[in-house]
């Protein structure tokens, strides 16, 4: 037997892969991980700051965030302005459904840097969970101030909007995400929804 999750709306069940929750359409995609990408500076043999927020995304991309949380607790305690560990311990809490300290993560992420695009990505991914639509629509646009091609962003806003009753909005988001990545599967799917509801 598959494992399946639930749908953080309407709590429909959900095949961990979906992109989609196939009883409310709400978007599934996974928030983004920022890895330290830089080579860890020298140490001893104890696990630095950077070792430990990418122990914890590779964690994460296991589906064991609980584990995850306490990489990025470790890599804070080492460093507590590690921007990517900030958001990483957001998206570890998001996908463990504690929304508000998610929020609260990338609020922390962002007060060290401002220019943070998945930060802000993730963080109007998580309000988007919780229905709050507008806010959301808030955080994809500073991140596509940041970065105008951050499809993520569109799609996520995208996402919003529909949510809101803007069809056409949410289409025009949806195709800017296709002009970007034309094979982007959540655009797609979104794009198919919107004109659905536009008719």
């Amino acid at each position: 037997m598959i494992d399946q999750e639930r749908c953080t709306r309407c709590g429909g069940q959900v095949f961990p892969a979906a992109r989609f929750c196939p009883r409310c359409g709400t978007a599934l995609a996974a928030e983004e991980h920022t890895t330290d990408s830089e080579a860890p500076p020298p140490g001893g043999s104890e696990l630095n700051a950077w070792e430990w927020n990418n122990k914890g995304v590779a964690l994460s991309r296991l589906g064991r965030y609980q584990e995850a949380l306490e990489c990025y607790n470790e890599a804070l305690e080492i460093d507590p302005r590690h921007v990517n560990a900030w958001a990483n311990k957001g998206v570890a809490l998001s996908r463990l459904g504690r929304h508000a300290e998610a929020l609260q993560c990338y609020d922390k992420a962002l007060e060290i840097d401002p220019r943070h695009v998945n930060a802000w990505g993730n963080k109007g991914l998580n309000l988007n969970s919780v229905g709050r639509y507008q806010e959301a629509i808030m955080c994809y646009d500073k991140a596509l101030e940041i970065d105008p091609r951050f499809v993520r962003a569109w799609v996520g806003k995208g996402v919003s909007l529909y949510h809101l009753g803007r069809y056409q909005e949410a289409l025009e988001c949806y195709n800017e995400a296709l002009e970007i990545d034309p094979g982007n599967a959540l655009a797609q799917k979104g794009k198919r929804m919107a004109l659905e509801k536009r008719r």
